[in-house]
């Protein structure tokens, strides 16, 4: 009776040679990737760690094909490509807040306008009517954000 081996860890020699080998070969054809294996395989290091391998497998009670096994495992394991992770862009939390002033001019001015019109629009002119605000991306936030409350206002109601 055939004992089933599940988990088996190879030796670190023969992992360090199977990863270069698929590093070599990541990104070659299968038929190709498979010709340069059997040539792999002869190589006299690396069949002197497939043997060692092999007896620890055998004493375990595997019986099936060892190098199939290997070059399964070797595709499976070693020749994924893995995206690059990209780095987060970091928070930059804004410390100065609109003042006062602005806050005052924001709600004198959206007091009589209208949700309807598009924000853009509404943000020309409000700069048209006070111009130190121009490019002024905090103002502009505090004036988008009451724009949505009052929207947001004009739904409940």
């Amino acid at each position: 009776m055939t004992k089933s081996v599940y988990r088996h860890k190879m030796s670190t020699e023969l992992t360090d040679q199977i990863r270069g080998f698929a590093q070599i070969h990541r990104f070659s054809p299968y038929q190709d990737i498979k010709d340069a294996w059997t040539s792999f395989l002869t190589n006299e290091i690396v069949a002197k760690l497939v043997n060692e391998d092999l007896l620890v497998l055998q004493e375990q009670g595997y019986e099936g094909n060892h190098t199939r096994k290997l070059f399964v495992s070797m595709r499976y394991y070693y020749m994924k490509v893995t995206p690059e992770k990209k780095e987060r862009k970091k928070y930059e939390k804004n410390n100065t807040p609109a003042s006062n002033i602005d806050i005052d001019r924001i709600r004198e001015f959206t007091a009589n306008a209208s949700v309807a019109v598009k924000p853009g629009l509404l943000w020309q002119a409000f700069v048209e009517k006070w111009p130190e605000y121009e490019g002024a991306k905090i103002v502009h936030k505090a004036f988008v954000n009451k724009l949505q409350y009052m929207k947001k206002l004009q739904k409940v109601a």
